[in-house]
Parts: structure tokens; sequence; C-alpha cells
């Protein structure tokens, strides 16, 4: 019981932390932050390695905890991944590189992307959840 809220609770804070980040992106009309990216990536890699380096055990606790612990993992992709995406697309861009890089407008269609990430991150959660569900590939051992 108490792994399985301790997973829950992190997923819940690094959601928190993915989805924090689309809404500041869609906020700013500017495109620059004094967010430093790169160590946002940073600390989703390392939830990212240990999610992985755990998993195995974590989804031989029950199948809540299996689950939460594969969002967990999927919740590090994104977190990992996004702050590199808006970095190089120009639609959030460290203060430094965004002058250096001569002060670019963020790209006309960011909104449709930032609402497309969230919706390709919604879906990855719904399908992990499904293949879970209804028969999907578990670790050996595995509820």
């Amino acid at each position: 019981m108490g792994v399985t809220v301790l997973v829950w609770g992190v997923l819940m804070a690094a959601m928190t932390g993915v989805d924090g980040l689309l809404i500041y992106a869609w906020l700013n009309p500017a495109g620059h932050t004094a967010l430093p990216l790169g160590l946002v990536a940073a600390a989703y890699a390392g939830l990212l390695i240990v999610t992985w380096l755990l998993y195995p055990r974590l989804a031989n606790q029950s199948p809540v905890t299996g689950l939460g612990a594969g969002w967990l993992w999927w919740t590090g992709v994104a977190g990992v991944s996004l702050p590199l995406a808006l970095d190089r697309l120009n639609i959030l861009v460290p203060y430094e590189a965004w002058l250096a890089r001569g002060q670019p407008t963020p790209p006309a269609w960011r909104t449709e992307f930032l609402i497309g990430v969230q919706l390709v991150i919604g879906l990855v959660l719904l399908g992990s959840a499904l293949a879970r569900r209804f028969g999907g590939t578990r670790p050996p051992g595995g509820q």
C-alpha cells in the first residue's frame, strides 16, 4: 500500500510538472524564459532512469502499482522530450539562447502544437492502461 501511494504521488507531481510547463509555454507569448529547460529535462531523465530500474519490482507489487510505474515512465519520457522540443522549436527558449538566436517570435502554430502534445500524452497513458487491462505484456512474474 505504501509503495503504491508513493508511486502515484510521484506520478501526480511529475504530471503536474509536465502540464505546468505546457501551460507556461502557452501563457508566455514572448517565447523566452528564465527557466533552465536543460535542468528540467535532466530532472525528468533522472526520474526516467530510476523508474526504468525499479519497474520490474514495482510491477510485481500490484496491478495498480504497476500501472502507476508504467505511467511514471511515460511521464518521464514526456518530461525529457518536452523541454527539448520547446527549445528547439523556439516555442519557449531560455533567455540567453533567445537573445543569441536573434529574439525569434514563437511560431504561429504553437497553440496547436501544445494542445497536440497534451492529447498525445493522454492517448499514450490511456493506451498503456488499456493494454495492461486487456492482456498487454507484463514483466515476468507480474500480476
